[in-house]
């Protein structure tokens, strides 16, 4: 029913640990950028002055420390003290990065793929990642531009009072079922078990961002986390406190990912990789086989933001929806799974089979060349598919369809989006 898959030509491999459910970063109230060590994005000295240097150092809610999110476009600008922005030096690249006024293309950057709120930035103009020198979580460490790596000197979770950036969930994982707690049960210990996804309220989780782990915060307030931390031990519901209930994503997935327990080091597993409802749900060496591959789709949200989910790309700064249906020889219907690799402007859809990877989609910033957003895609299929992209800014939809039995063509739409900036 398809041909064999294509490569995949984005320009960089994902940025970070990532996958889920991410919400435009976009708060209102001040925060703290923590990044390598658990450390700060700090001004030196205080200083307002045009040209003072960004550096890492010892977080203590100074108002050098503070710095907002402000939308522009489908970019940010990170403005701190004195209303002056976060920029580099030199816009080119390779650059020490300071403050400055908030103008211009120099001060613009991009949010890449982050787990579950850490985000490599990358600056608009030079395509170059806010990275801590060398790797050095002492104080005073300058804060520069680097060539992206997705190293952890380049995440960064912005920490404020507003509360979860994320909207609640299912954590949905093999065969489709869903992390369940067992019977709606809110006592202390109540197990979590594999079920059919039915949206109720003991299927759903909030991701609580922790820096670089998270909490999954379900039913009566309480976390996921296992019974025990050895191999084996059946996961339950408890009260979210300490590091037991602390979990970061593996593997290079921001769709599909493994989750790590940060104190065992073991992983989220289905118990003999059994589909059957009520499978507990236990710690296991972690080995990235299918019953240990999880993903988060959100409950209806504000159709204005992009969520990344299995069936969702978001790119482009995640203004941009993109979604696939597709229908086979025999009339299956079914929707285009994202792959986990991407971009921010790339990324991959498969159909039938996870290793089998059908559609290549691209939404690329054309503005400054013809005041229009691009969508490119090239598939391996000969099977019906619609491709829809959506400007969530502006609500604008691109529809383009393959018909059955058609060997698809390229599609390089250089004037989709008349939706600058």
């Amino acid at each position: 029913m398809s041909y064999n898959c294509a490569r995949q030509p984005h320009l960089f491999l994902v940025l970070f640990l990532g996958w889920i459910a991410l919400v435009s970063p976009t708060p209102a109230e001040a925060g703290s950028m923590v990044g390598l060590g658990a450390k700060c994005l700090d001004v030196e000295g205080g200083s307002t002055a045009d040209g003072t240097p960004v550096v890492l150092w010892e977080c203590n809610g100074g108002q050098n420390q503070q710095w907002q999110l402000a939308a522009s476009g489908s970019s940010f600008r990170i403005r701190g003290i004195g209303d002056k922005c976060l920029r580099p030096a030199n816009p080119g690249g390779d650059s020490p990065l300071s403050i400055g006024p908030c103008d211009g293309v120099e001060d613009l950057w991009r949010a890449g793929v982050g787990f579950p709120d850490s985000f490599a930035w990358i600056h608009l103009e030079s395509g170059q990642c806010i990275d801590v020198e060398a790797g050095n979580a002492a104080n005073g460490t300058p804060i520069i531009l680097f060539a992206c790596n997705g190293n952890s000197n380049q995440q960064w979770h912005f920490n404020d009072d507003v509360g979860s950036l994320f909207p609640p969930g299912s954590l949905v994982g093999l065969d489709g079922k869903c992390a369940d707690v067992e019977g709606a049960g809110t006592a202390d210990g109540t197990p979590v078990v594999l079920w059919d996804c039915e949206g109720s309220e003991n299927q759903t989780w909030e991701i609580e961002g922790t820096g670089a782990s998270a909490r999954f915060r379900g039913l009566a307030d309480k976390c996921l986390q296992p019974a025990d931390s050895v191999a084996g031990s059946q996961l339950v519901i408890r009260p979210c406190e300490g590091a037991n209930d602390r979990w970061q994503y593996t593997g290079s997935a921001p769709v599909l990912t493994t989750l790590m327990h940060v104190s065992s080091g073991l992983c989220m597993d289905v118990e003999d990789s059994s589909t059957q409802n009520g499978t507990p749900l236990i710690l296991f060496p972690c080995h990235g086989q299918p019953n240990q591959i999880w993903s988060f789709e959100p409950e209806t949200v504000n159709p204005s933001i992009c969520y990344n989910t299995t069936r969702t790309l978001c790119l482009n700064g995640r203004r941009f929806k993109v979604e696939v249906e597709w229908e086979d020889f025999e009339g299956n219907l079914g929707d285009g799974r994202v792959l986990g690799f991407r971009s921010d402007d790339s990324g991959l859809f498969w159909f039938f089979d996870l290793n089998n990877w059908e559609l290549l989609v691209k939404v690329l910033d054309g503005c400054r060349i013809n005041d229009h957003f691009w969508v490119f895609s090239a598939a391996t299929t000969n099977v019906k598919y619609t491709l829809k992209v959506t400007d969530t800014q502006t609500g604008v939809l691109q529809t383009y369809v393959n018909p059955l039995g058609q060997s698809a063509d390229a599609v390089t739409d250089t004037e989709a989006f008349a939706t600058c900036p």
